[in-house]
């Protein structure tokens, strides 16, 4: 399934306070929004994957010079929102550089309940640890549901056939935690 509105839109990002949607097409393609931040220069980013069904979300960390986590090699990594604690596994990344690393979660709802929450707790390796703030998420939350359900109405539309269409639409409702119902 498509994800994102409409081909301007990825043409320029559209920045939610803090953050800046963008489309990724190594993701379905799918939607991400990124956050940047000084001391040390780094990056979020949150994201929803089109590329499974249903689709799922990840996280990324990105920081400038950073080389913890060799490219490809995963490590054990505890996410903390309110109350509840996830486990998964980041996996190394190098992108211009800054080294990072991508945590893949199994559901898009976990992105889009992280707006729910004021911080994200990631701890990993020797007691490493990143609290991302969350404060400001709602907006670009919003973004990503909204850019996801425009972009599989923008793509069953393009294959011309009603009852896909209502089919493709009820689906995408249910997994950006609408309620949409094909008739």
């Amino acid at each position: 399934l498509g994800a994102c509105a409409e081909v301007k839109r990825f043409e320029q990002p559209e920045t939610v306070g803090n953050w800046v949607i963008t489309k990724n097409e190594q993701a379905g393609p799918g939607c991400v929004a990124t956050r940047s931040f000084v001391n040390p220069t780094s990056q979020v980013q949150m994201g929803i994957n089109a590329t499974s069904t249903p689709p799922s979300g990840y996280l990324a960390i990105y920081v400038q010079g950073y080389e913890g986590i060799q490219p490809g090699k995963s490590i054990p990594a505890t996410f903390t929102v309110g109350d509840r604690v996830f486990k998964g596994d980041f996996t190394g990344q190098q992108e211009a550089g800054f080294g990072g690393a991508v945590v893949p979660v199994d559901n898009a709802d976990f992105i889009y309940n992280l707006g729910d929450h004021d911080t994200l707790t990631v701890t990993y390796g020797k007691d490493r640890r990143v609290i991302v703030p969350l404060d400001d998420a709602d907006p670009a939350i919003a973004a990503l549901r909204r850019d996801f359900r425009a972009g599989v109405v923008a793509l069953v539309k393009g294959s011309r056939s009603s009852a896909m269409e209502r089919v493709v639409v009820a689906l995408a409702g249910a997994a950006a935690g609408g309620h949409s119902h094909a008739a």
